[in-house]
């Protein structure tokens, strides 16, 4: 392998390295700005929907359901599966 080729190496290295980095900052704002200003709601599972997606095991989306400070309910199918 000629310098060349290595230097080429080391920068796709270093530009996906400042990528990552980048989106863990990123990541920590969004996080930091929704502890600051978020509002704390106790949720109720409601259901657990199926993934249709054809895989050999059987993947759930919980639906939760809670009420906001002006009561008004909410019901939003949670996009981490269990």
């Amino acid at each position: 392998m000629n310098h060349t080729e290595e230097l080429i190496k080391e920068v796709i290295g270093l530009l996906i390295g400042m990528a990552i980095f980048v989106m863990g900052i990123r990541f920590s704002q969004k996080r930091q700005r929704l502890l600051k200003n978020g509002r704390r709601a106790k949720a109720t599972v409601i259901e657990l929907v199926q993934d249709d997606q054809p895989i050999k095991s059987s993947v759930y989306y919980p639906v939760l359901q809670f009420i906001t400070a002006e009561k008004v309910i909410i019901t939003k199918q949670y996009r981490v599966r269990v």
